[in-house]
């Protein structure tokens, strides 16, 4: 295993960003990304060996403890990073997988059944 940093995608943080920063640094070729080149819920050491560098939705523990990697990620503050969620969800994608899909409108129904319908109603309770 090739890998030598594993960048730890947290959901609204600037993940995006930073993908794309990763691939302009080691390059395209060099960078797997899982929810874009795989949706695996199983860490598979021979499908990402020729990569240099890891990332996506997944959390540490979706790793192995073999995995000699550095990892990394980014913070941000938890209510700006709620409120963006909750955009994020609400807002009708143009295009997105199943699964991001499926998330959303459980996410929504759950929001809901709390009231909070719209980003006005999630700004009345901050």
């Amino acid at each position: 295993m090739s890998s030598s940093l594993v960048y730890l995608h947290i959901p609204k943080s600037t993940g995006t960003s930073h993908r794309v920063y990763l691939a302009k640094v080691f390059g395209e070729d060099q960078l797997f990304w899982y929810g874009l080149h795989s949706d695996a819920t199983e860490f598979d050491a021979n499908k990402v060996a020729a990569y240099c560098t890891l990332g996506g939705h997944r959390p540490l523990a979706f790793y192995p403890r073999s995995l000699n990697a550095l990892y990394t990620s980014v913070v941000r503050d938890p209510v700006e990073r709620a409120v963006s969620f909750f955009n994020y969800c609400a807002e009708a994608p143009e295009s997105d997988s199943d699964v991001r899909l499926k998330q959303r409108r459980k996410e929504q129904k759950h929001w809901r059944r709390q009231g909070l319908d719209q980003p006005v109603s999630l700004n009345r309770v901050l």
